[in-house]
Parts: C-alpha cells; sequence; structure tokens
C-alpha cells in the first residue's frame, strides 16, 4: 500500500517490484520526523 501510494519507492524489476533498505530507511526517517513535530506541537 505504501507504494501504491507513492510514499515508499520503488523499482519494476520485470514482474516483481523491488525496493533498496536506503528507501525504507528514508521512509521510517520521514516518519520518524512527522511523529516528533506532532509532539512537539
Amino acid at each position: 500500500m505504501l507504494v501504491i501510494q507513492g510514499d515508499l519507492k520503488s523499482l519494476k524489476d520485470g514482474r516483481s517490484r523491488r525496493i533498496l533498505p536506503r528507501w525504507v530507511d528514508e521512509y521510517v526517517e520521514m516518519r520518524a520526523a512527522a511523529a516528533e513535530e506532532r509532539w512537539a506541537s
């Protein structure tokens, strides 16, 4: 769902969809920063 929504990057490799570990790390960092902002306000 995250890929479909455009929240998580992926690439098409034949019939498979690949997600690089660094893209997962970027997504987690983005979510953590958003959570910190919510707690700070």
